[in-house]
C-alpha cells in the first residue's frame, strides 16, 4: 500500500507543493507590489492556481482563496479573502500593528460542505472514486506555505560595516571570535581586551588615514568569509529543507545576500572570493594601505634626520 506523503491531518486531498496528493496542478502566493505611507502599509499580493476541479469550485462560490498574514514580533493577526472573480488583491495595514517582517501565507478554503470531493487531479493511489471523501465547510482544500516580506528596506541598503558589531571580551587565545547569535540581528566579533584597545585607537588616529583599510583586511575580511562559508551552506540546504533556516530572517544575512545579488555574483563563487569582492578589492587595497604606512613612516624619519633629529 502506498504511503501518503503529508504535512496536514485531513483525511481529504490537499493541493500543497510538498506533498502528492495531487498528480498536477499548484497554488502560490506572490506579492506584486508594495508602498510605504508615513502611517501605512500597502501591498497587493496574487494568487496562480492551476487546477481544474479547484478553480470550478472558485468559481461556483464553492471555495474561496485567503490570505493569512500574521507578524510574529507584534500581535497582528488577519486574513483576506480574495473575490470569486479577482486574482489580485489590495491589503492595507497600519504601519504601527506590525514591526520587522510579516508572513503572508495562502489558502482555499471550502466554503460548504462537500459530501463527494473527487477532482481528476486527485492521486489515485490514495483516493479513488470508491472512497467516500467528504470536505466539512471551511475546511483547507489548498494551502502555501507563503512568502515573508521585510519591513526594514532602508536598512538592507546599509553598508557592511552597519551588520558587523565589536565588543571587547575575556579572551585567554583566541585574538578574534565572530558570532552568529540567534538573538542578534548583526555578527559580533569579540576581541580580546588588549586587541579592542589597539582597534579602536587605530581606528580613531588621524595621522594614519591608510590604517582603517588595513584594519577591515584583517578584522571583517576573515568574519566575512565565516559568514559566507556558513551562508554558502544554508543556500545549498534551502532548496531539500521544508522549513526556512534561521538565520536567514537575520538582518546580517539579507544585507550579505542582496550585496551578492546586486554585484552579480554567486555562493558558487569561493567565499574567500565573494568576500574580497563585497569589501571592493579589500586584499589589494590593504597591500597598497601597508605600503603607503610605511612610505608615509620613511618619509618622516627622513624628514627628522635631515632637520638634525635623532
Amino acid at each position: 500500500m502506498a504511503t501518503r506523503r503529508k504535512k496536514f491531518d485531513y483525511p481529504h486531498p490537499v493541493l500543497w507543493k510538498n506533498n502528492d496528493d495531487y498528480d498536477c496542478g499548484h497554488f502560490t502566493i506572490k506579492k506584486t507590489s508594495a508602498e510605504e505611507a508615513e502611517d501605512e502599509l500597502r501591498f497587493r499580493f496574487s494568487y496562480d492556481l492551476t487546477s481544474e476541479g479547484l478553480e470550478q469550485l472558485v468559481r461556483e462560490n464553492k471555495a474561496k482563496v485567503f490570505l493569512r498574514i500574521e507578524c510574529r514580533h507584534t500581535a497582528y493577526r488577519k486574513s483576506f479573502a480574495f473575490d470569486y472573480d479577482e486574482k489580485e488583491i489590495q491589503v492595507v495595514i497600519k504601519a504601527q500593528d506590525v514591526y520587522k517582517s510579516i508572513t503572508i501565507k495562502g489558502y482555499v478554503n471550502a466554503l460548504e460542505n462537500i459530501t463527494r470531493f473527487h477532482l481528476p487531479e486527485h492521486n489515485k493511489m490514495y483516493f479513488d472514486n470508491s472512497m467516500s471523501i467528504s470536505v466539512d465547510g471551511g475546511g483547507v482544500l489548498a494551502y502555501d506555505d507563503g512568502i515573508t516580506v521585510y519591513l526594514d528596506s532602508k536598512e538592507i541598503q546599509k553598508p557592511l560595516s552597519s551588520i558587523i558589531s565589536f565588543q571587547r571580551a575575556d579572551l585567554d587565545q583566541d585574538t578574534i571570535m565572530p558570532k552568529f547569535d540567534d538573538y542578534s540581528e548583526k555578527i559580533v566579533v569579540f576581541l580580546r581586551e588588549d586587541i579592542y584597545e589597539k582597534y579602536y585607537d587605530m581606528q580613531n588616529e588621524p595621522n594614519i588615514p591608510h590604517i582603517k583599510r588595513h584594519l577591515v583586511g584583517i578584522t571583517v575580511f576573515p568574519v566575512l568569509v565565516e559568514a559566507l562559508s556558513m551562508m554558502k551552506n544554508h543556500e545549498k540546504e534551502a532548496s531539500s529543507e521544508e522549513d526556512e533556516d534561521d538565520y536567514k530572517g537575520k538582518l546580517w544575512y539579507r544585507v550579505i545576500k542582496k550585496k551578492i545579488e546586486d554585484k552579480n555574483l554567486s555562493f558558487e563563487d569561493p567565499p574567500v572570493l565573494l568576500a574580497n569582492e563585497l569589501l571592493g578589492n579589500v586584499i589589494l587595497s590593504s597591500m597598497h594601505s601597508i605600503k603607503e604606512s610605511f612610505q608615509d613612516a620613511f618619509s618622516g624619519e627622513q624628514t627628522d634626520q635631515m632637520s638634525g633629529g635623532d
